[in-house]
């Protein structure tokens, strides 16, 4: 696997934390797991999105 830098303010890393702690994994595998939802969830909108569009033709 790669290794990224990624720059959060405080608030942010104390809410991962938080999260990491109380699901009982790490900060890495928490991001990975927030940043694969939030790419399957606008997929799905952009998918459809495009059923919309092509709807409308």
């Amino acid at each position: 696997m790669r290794v990224i830098t990624v720059k959060m303010d405080d608030e942010l890393i104390e809410k991962l934390d938080f999260y990491a702690k109380t699901h009982k994994v790490s900060r890495s595998e928490a991001i990975r797991q927030a940043i694969l939802k939030y790419i399957r969830e606008n997929a799905v909108k952009k998918r459809e999105e495009e059923k919309e569009k092509e709807e409308l033709i």
